[in-house]
């Protein structure tokens, strides 16, 4: 498993959108502290062969499946009431049974929910300065992997959010976009 790991926007503070789905408008977060961390694994299945010794041998061939990314937020200057919705679900009842971000505390997705499949994702923004004008690095298929508040009432509260983001499709094989402004 090859892996990259990167920081992202360390010369100035990073500004973090979220928001699910396509009609969704994003919230504004808060801003990271110390940049953005991101780690890009790639994923890769060796291919094993009789004539290369078998499963106890050398892969004949290996082949590349896609990559994941991992994304570390410390918001240092946040909204509250938006990131807590970042684990907050509401269901729809009907045919069939729906389940988006942004409901009550407490209320989890229904067991067995697939994160794609089901929607359980949104469009993660890093903001970054850059220069006269900004940086932003758009991850379409992201999801909240942890979220936690640490130093909860002190001057040195940190949310900390990391995220999870995969490729947008097997045709497009994206992981992210980059657009100055």
């Amino acid at each position: 498993m090859a892996i990259a790991h990167y920081s992202f926007g360390k010369n100035g503070g990073v500004k973090v959108r979220f928001g699910q789905g396509d009609g969704d408008p994003q919230a504004d977060l808060g801003y990271s502290r110390n940049g953005v961390d991101i780690t890009i694994e790639q994923k890769w299945e060796d291919v094993e062969s009789d004539d290369y010794g078998g499963t106890g041998g050398v892969p004949a061939d290996r082949q590349f499946l896609g990559a994941v990314a991992k994304i570390t937020t410390e918001l240092t200057k946040y909204e509250r009431s938006e990131v807590e919705k970042l684990l907050s679900y509401s269901h729809t009842t009907g045919s069939p049974t729906t389940t988006t971000l942004g409901g009550v505390m407490g209320v989890l997705p229904d067991i067995g929910s697939f994160v794609r499949q089901d929607g359980l994702y949104g469009k993660l923004d890093l903001i970054a300065a850059s220069g006269s004008g900004s940086l932003t690095r758009t991850f379409a298929q992201c999801f909240v992997s942890e979220a936690l508040e640490v130093n909860l009432a002190t001057k040195n509260s940190v949310y900390m959010v990391k995220w999870e983001a995969w490729i947008d499709s097997v045709e497009g094989m994206i992981l992210f976009t980059e657009a100055t402004q």
